[in-house]
């Protein structure tokens, strides 16, 4: 008998504990996934951006202009920028991969006069500096006598935040490596300066 009536009392003690720390606010209502959410970050405006995924054009274009980065619509499929680096104003074409799982940079360095060609010892740098970093590649355009930087960054978590950090990663490397690029000096800063924009798929 007595057994039964200690069993009893602990039970009504256990149930006036729970009941009063219940009243007593130590249960949250909010849940962990509300508290520990997505990560975000803050954009030029000091508006919050929650990361996802980039869904076309129209809003890759929205996140550059939140950025302050200016825009350009080069043609339904690809957005311009330009980065300021060492002097140049160097242009950006962006575009999706055909899965749009990726965001493809192509920086335009250096634009050749009409005759000129790089030096085979001069594409033999590039190629050698290609296989040293994992940050952007360096290609060869024939058809537009061009010299660009090639980078391709997942389309996940992406912000105009992280796309402006992500360009200027790329222009930071343009401006390390201009001895590579700057195949001849006397007209590649005004080439580079002048370069039109041209879809990237034409390149």
């Amino acid at each position: 008998m007595r057994t039964k009536l200690s069993a009893f009392a602990v039970c009504l003690i256990l149930t006036a504990g729970s009941l009063t720390m219940a009243q007593d606010g130590l249960f949250s209502r909010v849940s962990l996934g509300t508290v520990h959410g997505p990560s975000s970050s803050t954009d030029s405006t000091g508006r919050i951006e929650s990361p996802t995924r980039v869904a076309g054009p129209a809003s890759l274009s929205d996140l550059l202009a939140a950025a302050g980065l200016n825009p350009t619509e080069v043609s339904t499929q690809v957005i311009s920028v330009k980065i300021e680096r060492g002097g140049w104003s160097l242009p950006v074409l962006l575009t999706f991969s055909e899965d749009r799982n990726q965001i493809r940079m192509v920086m335009m360095l250096a634009t050749l006069k009409e005759g000129q060609q790089p030096s085979a010892d001069q594409l033999v740098q590039l190629l050698d500096a290609n296989r040293e970093t994992s940050i952007a590649s360096f290609a060869y355009s024939s058809k537009r006598r061009r010299v660009e930087l090639h980078r391709l960054i997942d389309n996940r978590s992406i912000t105009g935040a992280k796309l402006r950090d992500e360009l200027n990663t790329l222009g930071a490397f343009a401006e390390r490596t201009q001895q590579l690029w700057t195949i001849n000096e006397s007209s590649t800063k005004t080439q580079v300066a002048e370069a039109q924009p041209q879809a990237a798929e034409n390149s």
